[in-house]
């Protein structure tokens, strides 16, 4: 499959990886739908606004969503395949992306994902999961420990972007 990959695209591209912290797992057990389309969305918008305000181009990405990690066990992470360039914002001309970019480097592509992600999902879990409240209630406060303690036990290191 590389042969045909690397004969397909004379473009040079970057892979960059996004992995939640194994903490949002319950959060992703109890609706993993709502939690992978903000997975996916935060971080494909992430490199798009990086790319747009840095460098004034919109590359081309292509996004892989893994649910498993090597041990089958939850591992929430997306793949994506990114040209290391764009069409310029009027589209006349072809922009380098520079990886040595101040933000385009792992530390900081993490914290944006963190970020735009905790927000995104805050905002989207009660909007998307109006039921939210009577399963509260009727589980005792254990299934509320189950969603709020992820979220307020996560720390900004655990957010990953690999390039």
């Amino acid at each position: 499959m590389t042969h045909k990959v690397d004969s397909a695209t004379p473009a040079e591209y970057f892979h960059v990886v996004f992995t939640l912290p194994h903490t949002l797992n319950p959060l992703i057990y109890v609706n993993a739908k709502l939690m992978y389309q903000i997975l996916c969305r935060t971080a494909t918008q992430l490199l798009s606004s990086i790319c747009k305000k840095q460098f004034d181009c919109a590359p081309g990405m292509v996004l892989i969503l893994h649910t498993w990690g090597q041990k089958m066990n939850l591992h929430a992470h997306v793949h994506i395949i990114m040209t290391a360039g764009g069409l310029s914002s009027d589209k006349s001309q072809w922009i380098n992306i520079d990886s040595s970019h101040p933000a385009m480097q792992n530390a900081s592509l993490a914290d944006q994902f963190r970020t735009r992600f905790l927000r995104r999902s805050a905002g989207s879990w009660f909007r998307e999961k109006p039921d939210a409240s009577e399963l509260f209630a009727r589980s005792s406060g254990f299934l509320q420990t189950q969603l709020h303690a992820p979220i307020n036990a996560i720390r900004p290191g655990e957010f990953r972007a690999d390039g």
